[in-house]
């Protein structure tokens, strides 16, 4: 697959880019450590990355 995409292809670190490890850490080892469900660590890890998006301080690059 990424022979085929030739130079098509990026890798994107956001988590790192906005400052979002710290935050995601706790949830992803609850995840792993069998405390919640897939469904709980996707609406926690959205709320994130919405909360990042929708403050304007921050500054975002864009990605075309």
């Amino acid at each position: 697959m990424l022979e085929a995409a030739g130079e098509n292809v990026f890798t994107i670190k956001s988590t790192n880019l906005y400052g979002m490890n710290s935050d995601q850490l706790p949830i992803w080892n609850s995840f792993l450590d069998g405390k919640m469900t897939v469904a709980e660590i996707t609406k926690q890890l959205q709320a994130i990355v919405d909360k990042v998006r929708e403050d304007s301080s921050i500054k975002k690059i864009e990605i075309k």
